[in-house]
């Protein structure tokens, strides 16, 4: 059965993108950035694709959760590189200082707060003590930020020490800030 030239088009498109991004980092990588400036397509797409490169060899790093955090700003593409196990723990997001400059001119701040949150919690930062947040909003998401990453270190302490009695847990939870 013929198809039409376009739809043979796209198969060997597809083929083509699956050979080379086997084989190549660079593709993998250029693949992920242009995936995941897709803002048309819907969040389970794009998580679909960033599946696909990890399928296909891509390694996700920290960088990658900044970027997903940063340039899509959805929770879906963003949770499919954290089930990798990516630690961002410590990793200053203000460090990526093309990808904010991207944020912040094309309005996307307020789109990507979830997903920033979502990087606090797991222990990412806004800055150094030497680099103190100056926007309000950066330093409102740094302070939920910091809220949910304790609630997270009490949690993991709850589940993995269940000899602590509750009144040393709720002075760890009070000391925390958590309510």
């Amino acid at each position: 059965e013929d198809l039409p030239k376009h739809q043979l088009q796209m198969v060997f498109l597809r083929w083509l993108a699956a050979t080379w991004a086997q084989e190549d980092y660079a593709l993998r990588e250029v693949l992920l950035e242009l995936t995941l400036r897709q803002h048309q397509w819907p969040p389970k797409k794009v998580a679909q694709v960033v599946q696909w490169l990890i399928v296909m060899g891509l390694v996700p790093t920290p960088t990658h959760a900044c970027k997903a955090a940063l340039i899509h700003g959805g929770l879906t593409p963003l949770q499919v590189l954290l089930q990798q196990k990516v630690d961002v723990r410590n990793m200053n997001l203000l460090s990526y200082k093309r990808l904010w400059k991207g944020a912040v001119a094309g309005g996307r701040v307020q789109r990507c707060k979830a997903a920033i949150k979502a990087l606090l919690a797991r222990g990412a930062t806004l800055g150094s003590c030497n680099q103190p947040t100056q926007s309000r909003l950066l330093k409102r998401l740094e302070e939920d930020g910091t809220l949910l990453w304790a609630a997270k270190v009490l949690e993991s302490l709850r589940r993995e020490r269940p000899d602590l009695p509750e009144p040393v847990l709720a002075k760890v939870a009070e000391f925390s800030g958590i309510q």
